[in-house]
């Protein structure tokens, strides 16, 4: 099939919508041979070897499953210690391939390209990296391991791991050929001179270890940044929350789900989640809108101007939808227990507000039995205003009072419940909370509104 900047991002588009950033983190095609298969760069280079495309490649299906299995490869960096240890990139590979299968089933036309490029022919590790293995591991050790990824989907990647380096020494695992780039090293091409690949395909092309050695999109200096593999997590994490795929993919789904938001910065989360416009302070929210364009020709076509195109009526002018961003400013509402128990806890807590909101949060609210506002800067010069009880009812009533929606609640949790009249109140509110406890349990009637999570666990 014909591979073009244009097929690409149609199809991703189709798929994730045009706002999301993978599809358009590809800025360019480059066919070459200095790579085996594929390889993305942090600019946006897609390098697909022209070889490996004409033979594996000529559906949409085949090409979903090779970018998005790019895609998804900076997302299971931190599994691979050791570049070197095969078995960690084989592992990563069948967990990659087998959630693509789960989680893009019809896009990716249920893993097609991974049925072209890996053999089915004998059972062998090979086969854990493509579905349709069923009977022929029928009975052999691998079979738990595939059934675990492909069917039950119950299995996590350090669990591959771990079981094939139970089942295989190294050297049985550098005769499997792998997809796309794999940090500096040659995909699959590692040369065994004591025995034959096993794959179909194995040819002298793939055995030239020094002519793919840092090669584009495999080097180094390619990898992609952390605010890239942020962006790509942050649009995988919007398709999933779409798919009605992703909430039949069991365990390995839900890991996948972890492993996303594991690549989300905390400062990422806490502002794309509790951002609010009912407090301004200054963090900017880009949001994106849309309008249309009349030209002459069609770029990006209404849906009026689509049907009209379809039956043949051509417009002198076409309204195109064009998509730009703007920014707006927004607030974060932080409730901090003040009570006797935060001294203890006080300088790392000033750290996390000062790491995550310094030159955003103009103030905070405290709390013990009644609440005040302070600013951030004054709070880290050490001024607090305390009571030393805690009550939580102060709290719910300022939150009600302000028409709050989202708000940070840091506190040890050692007070009685909510009363019930301002927890109804919050509940029409539709409140949703993170708090972050320094100490004891949390509050159960803001356990109802968010997640939970210890301040020792914050980075």
């Amino acid at each position: 099939m014909e591979i073009n900047l244009s097929v690409l991002r149609s199809l991703l588009i189709r798929n994730f919508g045009y706002d999301s950033y993978i599809s358009s983190f590809v800025e360019e095609i480059v066919f070459t041979d200095k790579v085996p298969t594929a390889g993305i760069t942090k600019d946006g280079q897609l390098n697909i070897n022209k070889n490996f495309v004409d033979k594996y490649v000529d559906s949409e299906t085949d090409l979903f499953c090779l970018i998005i299995h790019e895609i998804m490869h900076p997302m299971f960096n931190h599994f691979i210690y050791d570049c070197t240890d095969k078995i960690n990139h084989i592992a990563c590979d069948a967990v990659i391939n087998s959630t693509i299968c789960a989680l893009f089933g019809e896009a990716s036309g249920y893993g097609s390209l991974f049925k072209k490029f890996y053999s089915n022919k004998k059972a062998s590790i090979e086969c854990l990296l493509r579905p349709g293995c069923n009977d022929i591991l029928d009975g052999n050790k691998l079979f738990n391991i595939y059934f675990s990824l492909y069917v039950n989907k119950d299995i996590t990647t350090v669990e591959v791991i771990e079981a094939l380096k139970n089942l295989f020494p190294q050297d049985m695992s550098s005769k499997v050929k792998l997809l796309g780039s794999h940090g500096g090293k040659p995909s699959g091409d590692e040369k065994d001179k004591n025995s034959e690949g096993d794959s179909e395909g194995d040819t002298d092309e793939e055995n030239k270890e020094e002519k793919y050695k840092n090669s584009p999109g495999e080097s180094d200096d390619s990898k992609l940044t952390k605010e890239e593999i942020e962006k790509i997590a942050e649009s995988l994490e919007e398709y999933m929350k779409n798919s009605k795929e992703a909430g039949e993919g069991g365990n390995l789904i839900k890991s996948f789900i972890k492993l996303i938001k594991s690549n989300l910065s905390l400062k990422k989360k806490l502002v794309k989640e509790m951002l609010t416009n009912k407090k301004i302070d200054n963090f900017k929210d880009e949001q994106q809108r849309e309008r249309y364009l009349t030209l002459p020709f069609p770029i990006n076509p209404g849906k009026r101007d689509i049907v009209n195109m379809a039956v043949g009526i051509n417009n002198f002018y076409y309204k195109n939808i064009n998509y730009y961003n703007i920014e707006e400013k927004k607030g974060v509402v932080v409730y901090l227990d003040v009570s006797g128990s935060v001294m203890t806890y006080l300088p790392k807590i000033i750290g996390f507000l000062v790491k995550n909101f310094k030159g955003q949060l103009d103030s905070l609210y405290q709390f013990s039995t009644s609440v005040s506002e302070i600013s951030l800067q004054n709070l880290i010069k050490g001024e607090i205003h305390t009571t030393y009880g805690t009550s939580f009812d102060c709290v719910a009533r300022s939150i009600v009072d302000n028409g709050y929606d989202k708000a940070i609640i840091i506190t040890d949790g050692f007070s009685r419940d909510v009363r019930q009249d301002l927890f109804t109140d919050m509940k029409k509110l539709k409140l949703k909370t993170l708090n972050i406890l320094f100490d004891g349990v949390c509050c159960p009637s803001f356990e109802e509104f968010g997640d939970t999570i210890f301040l020792e666990d914050l980075k």
